[in-house]
């Protein structure tokens, strides 16, 4: 005989939490991998702006640079003596 209102003794009992748990496992490893993405694109970042710092240095080391400013109107020059501004050598140019 079948009883009414009893508890169902078939299946298993804690699917809810496996599949709770399954749920929390793939967030983690969702986030985990995000994680990574974030440090890998930092250190590409990195690279790249080390190798520009290095090249920027080298310029440093230049005894004469000229520096030129491009606006809207005009073209400033100047030339850096040892990385010192020479305002005789200043030169603004109309375009």
């Amino acid at each position: 005989m079948r009883r009414r209102g009893g508890k169902n003794r078939g299946g298993d009992g804690g699917s809810l939490w496996i599949s709770f748990s399954d749920l929390m496992s793939a967030l983690m490893l969702i986030f985990v991998l995000v994680l990574f993405y974030a440090v890998y694109q930092y250190y590409a970042m990195l690279e790249v702006k080390t190798a520009e710092l290095l090249r920027q240095s080298g310029l440093l080391d230049e005894p004469s640079v000229i520096v030129a400013d491009i606006g809207g109107w005009t073209v400033d020059l100047m030339r850096l003596d040892n990385r010192i501004p020479n305002a005789a050598t200043c030169r603004s140019l109309e375009l």
